[in-house]
């Protein structure tokens, strides 16, 4: 009976990846692998979790590095009863501080793409990561020296913070079995709301403390060093060199992929991606949801304010509960993604997309829609809504551009970053546009153009991801090695999880 029920787990949960249909992964029969792997794990066959998470950790602490300005800002400017060191920093400076993250990760974006992409992700992003920690430790110290200090360590924390993506699609292509890229990229992407968490949560007291807002930047840097040391320990580019995964473990993540996909190094054929409308689709899809949720993030809290009414306590309430859940419910919607079966993934990434980016652009249209003094509810629903349709990115656009690009998914994702980066610099223009002055602020009026071309945009992106989108490889990945007919082996029984 045993048996029977292994072999029934394994046709559930791997028979989407070994038959050839319309809209699977791979039209390629799959064959024996003739790769040998020797290597074990206390927890058998369970690495590639312990490595996605400590990977997560990593993503989380460089962008808790960057992220903490926003939290301790207050008390750097002496506006909260807080501990000393005060400076003065100008509101324009400010805006600078705040915008030197998004520059430096405009110019990183490229240069990231092209290292990995050459060398790997063990060496480069692991020195990423001990520069982020340096740069956190020396923040209180640029603070103190001036503005133009200050401005070059937030400078070089947006260059490292721009390695965040690449990381993200190399490390899914190399160690996430085909059928759980959506469970791994809802995970690898969930690292924004927890280093909200964690910037949150300690930067209170930190500025209570005798130290003051420093104590942030020291905790921060401390626990950066600690985690980039496990990177540097567990992680390999070639999963089949890693003395800590089995034959069974690399039997299952390899399975469907063929050899250009594991290997180390990978030219980029930069213009066949670029003449993809695939993957134009996908990134205009990733950067309407990006723009969309860097608006509601920012700006909410004023809205609740200033046309909701809400006293600033409860407003920040407001603000804080929707996005709560956010970790959890993304990390659910990629795992059902993965576990459904009735259907072909193509139908899967539709329906997905559909709830994330329309489902999102139905909500943002709803609240300029109803007038705010007469139905506050619907809009506190609506904004509830919206965070719980965002959760399905990682079975949505996220996982097409996994698919369909292949082995260059990790510059495909990276080229999210650079949009991100584009959202983080172009966001206060929309506000500045509506919002002409501080009156504008209590005015729905001024916002309901917003929330309403917010609410277009997601409808124009969602419309022809129908035509566009795909789980195939697409024709540029199967350049070179990538033709090979030649894949791994399809996973034993033992491996499955």
């Amino acid at each position: 009976m045993s048996r029977i029920s292994d072999v029934v787990s394994q046709i559930t949960e791997s028979g989407a990846m070994s038959r050839i249909t319309d809209g699977q992964y791979s039209p390629e029969p799959i064959s024996s692998s003739s790769v040998k792997v020797h290597g074990s794990f206390i927890l058998k066959n369970r690495f590639r979790h312990f490595l996605a998470g400590i990977a997560l950790a990593c993503l989380s602490i460089v962008n808790s590095n960057v992220t903490a300005f926003n939290q301790v800002i207050m008390c750097i400017k002496n506006e909260t009863d807080s501990s000393e060191p005060h400076y003065p920093i100008s509101t324009s400076e400010e805006t600078w501080l705040q915008q030197a993250i998004g520059v430096g990760s405009l110019l990183g974006t490229f240069p990231y793409n092209y290292g990995f992409s050459k060398f790997g992700a063990k060496y480069l992003f692991g020195v990423c990561g001990f520069i982020s920690g340096i740069c956190a430790a020396l923040t209180p110290l640029a603070a103190k020296h001036g503005f133009w200090w200050f401005f070059v360590v937030r400078f070089l924390q947006g260059f490292i913070f721009s390695a965040d993506f690449s990381m993200v699609g190399l490390l899914i292509t190399k160690w996430s079995p085909l059928n759980r890229s959506a469970f791994y990229m809802s995970l690898l992407t969930v690292f924004t709301p927890i280093s909200s968490v964690i910037t949150f949560s300690f930067s209170g007291p930190a500025c209570k403390s005798s130290i003051g807002w420093p104590l942030l930047y020291y905790g921060l840097a401390v626990a950066t060093f600690v985690i980039f040391t496990l990177w540097f320990i567990f992680y390999n580019d070639n999963p089949a060199t890693n003395r800590y995964l089995s034959q069974e473990e690399y039997d299952l993540i390899s399975e469907g992929k063929n050899k250009a996909e594991m290997a180390k190094q990978t030219n980029i054929p930069l213009l066949k991606i670029f003449k993809s409308p695939t993957i134009w689709t996908v990134w205009y899809n990733a950067f309407a949801d990006i723009f969309s949720s860097f608006f509601i993030y920012a700006y909410i809290g004023r809205f609740h304010v200033h046309v909701l009414k809400f006293d600033t306590i409860t407003a920040g309430y407001l603000a804080a509960l929707p996005p709560a859940p956010f970790i959890f419910t993304k990390l659910i919607a990629g795992y059902i993604n993965d576990r459904i079966t009735c259907c072909s993934e193509k139908v899967k990434i539709n329906v997905f997309n559909t709830i994330d980016v329309m489902g999102t652009g139905v909500f943002l249209i709803a609240i300029g829609a109803f007038p705010p003094e007469n139905c506050w509810y619907i809009t506190i629903f609506s904004l509830f809504m919206i965070y719980i349709c965002m959760s399905c990115a990682g079975g949505a656009f996220y996982k097409c551009g996994h698919l369909a690009a292949r082995q260059y998914s990790s510059f495909v994702i990276a080229m999210i970053q650079f949009l991100k980066s584009i959202a983080l610099l172009t966001v206060p223009s929309l506000f500045a546009l509506v919002i002409r002055n501080d009156d504008d602020l209590g005015r729905m009026e001024r916002w309901r153009p917003a929330f309403f071309g917010l609410g277009v945009m997601m409808f124009s992106a969602g419309i022809p991801f129908y035509f566009f989108s795909t789980v195939k490889p697409l024709a540029f990945t199967k350049t070179g090695e990538s033709s090979s007919e030649e894949t791994t082996t399809k996973s034993k029984d033992e491996a499955q999880a």
